[in-house]
């Protein structure tokens, strides 16, 4: 006579090949452990959120279009087969296993999301800490390139955040554009979409308050040499801007003076302001004297 095990007792559970479309209640074997639903026409992960202390889970060859379902509650797997599925959108789908720190095996190969351009990298920088992703061991190498990629990234968006806050300040100033400085920051390498909201947004301050603005927020965002030398540049143009606008209004001034001369001249006798005086004799007494008309 066999023994029966306890499903409180059973760590690894075998369900291949019966043409399942969903996953079976596994919900009473409270240790389960390592589970196989591998060729069968599952479409969705769902029904095993209290299945906690699972470390392996081998769903190969069925139907399974989204990662969305019981694999948020998994945060202890160690291998995830999902090799020959209908998976597609890799970063979609990255979002519900990133979170599994554990993992050290991935295959997800036989996909179309494995078509995608950089996969491998992308994979790696959302899981850094697997060791083997579609039967190929990860590579210090690989490891390496996934860590520039991310660095390289990170700081394109940091420059993009502080080319933002430039554009952003500088957008309420007055002024024209100085063409040939902003082209002389796109020899730097920089991004082509900053470099057109420059062109398209950045006006040149005239006060030394908005050219205090546009230094604190350069200054609160973390730069790299070139953003610090965009900066650099930026306050140049202003300082720039600012004399020119200071020539201006003092051409403007002297140029109003002199209007002012061509039109009153200081030469003229106070008579010519006041009109010529009329010579009028002794009055007549018997003139009558009539008011203005």
């Amino acid at each position: 006579m066999s023994r029966v095990t306890p499903p409180s007792q059973v760590e690894e559970l075998f369900y291949e090949g019966q043409n399942l479309r969903d996953i079976p209640d596994v919900q009473r074997y409270s240790h389960l452990s390592v589970l196989w639903l591998n060729r069968n026409k599952i479409r969705r992960i769902d029904g095993l959120e209290s299945c906690f202390r699972l470390r392996q889970l081998h769903l190969d060859n069925n139907r399974i279009s989204t990662l969305e379902g019981s694999l948020r509650s998994l945060k202890y797997l160690e291998q995830l087969s999902l090799a020959h599925n209908e998976l597609r959108d890799l970063n979609a789908n990255l979002q519900y296993i990133s979170h599994l720190h554990f993992l050290k095996i991935l295959d997800m190969s036989g996909n179309r999301l494995c078509d995608e351009v950089n996969y491998r990298e992308t994979v790696l920088a959302a899981l850094p800490q697997l060791e083997i992703l579609d039967c190929h061991v990860v590579t210090e190498e690989e490891r390496r390139a996934t860590q520039r990629t991310q660095r390289t990234r990170a700081a394109a968006y940091n420059s993009g955040k502080t080319k933002g806050a430039l554009a952003s300040t500088l957008s309420s100033s007055r002024g024209p554009i100085i063409e040939c400085s902003l082209d002389s920051l796109e020899s730097r390498g920089l991004p082509s979409s900053p470099q057109a909201a420059l062109r398209g947004e950045v006006t040149l301050a005239g006060t030394k308050k908005k050219t205090n603005k546009v230094k604190t927020a350069a200054e609160s965002v973390p730069m790299s040499q070139v953003e610090k030398e965009l900066a650099r540049d930026v306050r140049r143009i202003l300082r720039v801007r600012k004399a020119e606008e200071r020539r201006k209004e003092q051409e403007e001034s002297a140029e109003y003076r002199a209007r002012y001369r061509r039109q009153v001249p200081t030469e003229a006798p106070l008579a010519s302001l006041l009109g010529t005086r009329r010579e009028i004799g002794p009055l007549d007494p018997r003139t009558e004297i009539r008011g203005p008309p």
